[in-house]
């Protein structure tokens, strides 16, 4: 279960891998309670230097909407305890419901972005800073710790803990690519993005001390209060698991592209498509037979990752569906099933149901996808109409 604070608690681990500035992207799962007039802010979590100064990453604040910063927002991230900070997401952080947050950065002093997913109306809310803040890059946290509850003392958290993790990079580019990592699901898909540091506070008792999942050593030094909460997040697993098996040291594209073909096939080419026959290829099709789904290399194809070992790439791939618009309102019917996450023709789904590709890859991640599209014939096959899913490969 997870751990529930009230004033005074504070969980503190060792700085561990988390000692870095810039690109920086912070995940937290909390349930907040009401604030009070006595309680202005509550501390979520917070990196801080050896003389206990905000730091590195920097910290998060939930807040109030009184007349000192009416308006402003539930949210308030800074990276040094002078500021300047930014407030986020306004009216839109409730009471006593299970949060995820996701705060990213960019290096230099730039505009962070924060998203919010409520499991109590299973919906997605993204935020640019309130009167655009631009926030600079947090000074070295070496010999400093990672806070969760309260900040020196004050800005004491009530609510609940589930899990907590931050990145050295900027994992998600697009608020698409945050909905689309599955965060809201499972606590192995936070693994699979192997952040610097990764905490789940779901002990059997509060003195079992909260360690961090990456092994890089942000472990528990300091604990004051806290106890087990009898609520947890709904519809996620907070187990790691072994994680995927390694991959084969080389696998040719064209297999992997192949994989993911006949993943989809299987998922979604055997439904129901409006009583038509779905085709899917593994590379572009120039004059196809609709209902159709090619998948081909989109631009940029390649990166070499921020994290992870030099050798590391990852690969993006388009799954694309076309449909011919004879019927209008029934092309664009077979199109909303292929886009319905929820169907049994979700193509979404159907590249989610085996991340690994049967062993071949790391994790696959969907980081786009994009609504209804009208494509310009290159052949004889007419004005088509679509979709795309823009993938993320990890070798």
């Amino acid at each position: 279960m997870p751990r529930a604070f009230a004033p005074p608690s504070e969980i503190r681990t060792s700085i561990g891998a988390c000692n870095f500035a810039g690109f920086t992207t912070i995940a937290l799962i909390f349930k907040a309670t009401a604030i009070t007039a006595t309680a202005d802010w509550q501390h979520l979590f917070g990196v801080h230097n050896a003389s206990a100064n905000l730091a590195g990453p920097g910290g998060i604040w939930r807040v109030s909407d009184n007349a000192t910063w009416a308006g402003q927002g539930d949210i308030f991230y800074s990276t040094s305890d002078g500021g300047p900070g930014c407030y986020f997401l306004d009216g839109l952080v409730p009471n006593d419901v299970w949060c995820l947050l996701v705060v990213r950065k960019g290096a230099g002093t730039v505009q962070p972005r924060a998203s919010l997913y409520r499991w109590d109306t299973d919906v997605w809310a993204h935020s640019a800073p309130y009167l655009a803040q631009a926030v600079a890059d947090g000074g070295s946290a070496a010999g400093g710790t990672v806070r969760f509850g309260q900040f020196n003392d004050g800005d004491s958290l009530t609510g609940d803990f589930e899990a907590a993790a931050g990145w050295d990079s900027l994992v998600f580019a697009t608020d698409g690519a945050v909905e689309a990592a599955g965060l809201e699901l499972a606590l192995a898909n936070w693994q699979a993005l192997n952040p610097k540091g990764l905490w789940l506070f779901e002990q059997a008792s509060i003195t079992d001390p909260v360690l961090d999942l990456t092994a890089g050593g942000a472990d528990q030094t300091f604990i004051e209060g806290t106890s087990i909460s009898s609520s947890v997040p709904p519809v996620f697993d907070p187990g790691t698991g072994p994680g995927p098996e390694p991959p084969p040291d080389y696998v040719p594209l064209l297999e992997i592209v192949q994989a993911l073909a006949d993943q989809i096939t299987d998922h979604v080419a055997s439904q129901d498509l409006g009583g038509e026959a779905l085709q899917v290829w593994p590379a572009w099709v120039v004059s196809p037979t609709p209902p159709c789904i090619d998948i081909y290399a989109a631009t940029p194809f390649s990166d070499q990752l921020a994290y992870g070992p030099t050798r590391q790439r990852d690969v993006r791939f388009t799954v694309r569906a076309r449909v011919k618009p004879v019927d209008f309102d029934a092309s664009q019917e077979q199109l909303l099933q292929l886009m319905d996450s929820r169907a049994p023709t979700s193509v979404l789904a159907a590249i989610y149901a085996d991340r690994t590709l049967g062993g071949l890859v790391s994790d696959v991640t969907v980081t786009e996808m994009t609504g209804v599209v009208p494509y310009t014939p290159l052949a004889n096959e007419g004005t088509l109409i679509g979709c795309e899913w823009q993938t993320r490969i990890l070798l």
